[in-house]
């Protein structure tokens, strides 16, 4: 996060005709991105393949278009689905919902988009709960993130410099 919010910060202050420090582009082009050896991204420098609660690594591909190369995308949801606490956080089902929607994978997609809200309704509204195992909702970034798989994910929906754009997606045949 902290290489986009710098490049952020750098593309905000050219269009606000400002000078920007030019440590911040230092500092965002030499953060490294961690991989194990055979060039799954590492959650962290100390990460050992233990779970995990967080859609961490996931989250470089989308949003922050950090990860980018088809293989490489394919290779860290492999490894890190079956990493992911049953529990939750509901947000992380959605991130996999959401990149397997944006690889053509709708039904894989799909799965993965049930389980980030179903086991998390409380009733007697159906309110998201953040984890299954709580009964206090609600969680705001579990509703965001099922409503990121439908829009951005299964829509196609993505937000570019240029404007809003929508990528080729396929529905589930569920739907």
């Amino acid at each position: 996060m902290a290489k986009t919010s710098l490049h952020y910060a750098i593309q905000a202050a050219q269009e606000l005709g400002i000078g920007s420090n030019p440590d911040w582009k230092l500092v965002a082009d030499n953060s490294p991105i961690l991989k194990f050896p055979d060039g799954v991204t590492k959650e962290n420098r100390t990460y050992d393949g233990v779970m995990i609660k967080q859609a961490d690594v996931n989250l470089l591909v989308y949003p922050l278009t950090i990860v980018k190369d088809e293989a490489g995308v394919k290779k860290d949801l492999a490894y890190y689905e079956p990493r992911y606490s049953p529990e939750g956080p509901a947000m992380g089902w959605s991130v996999l919902s959401t990149l397997h929607a944006r690889l053509g994978e709708s039904d894989k997609a799909y799965d993965w988009f049930v389980k980030s809200y179903k086991p998390n309704e409380v009733p007697s509204f159906g309110v998201l709960s953040e984890t299954t195992s709580e009964t206090n909702p609600y969680v705001a970034t579990g509703a965001e993130g099922m409503l990121k798989a439908v829009l951005n994910g299964f829509g196609g929906l993505d937000s570019k410099d240029s404007g809003i754009i929508q990528l080729k997606t396929k529905l589930p045949k569920k739907w």
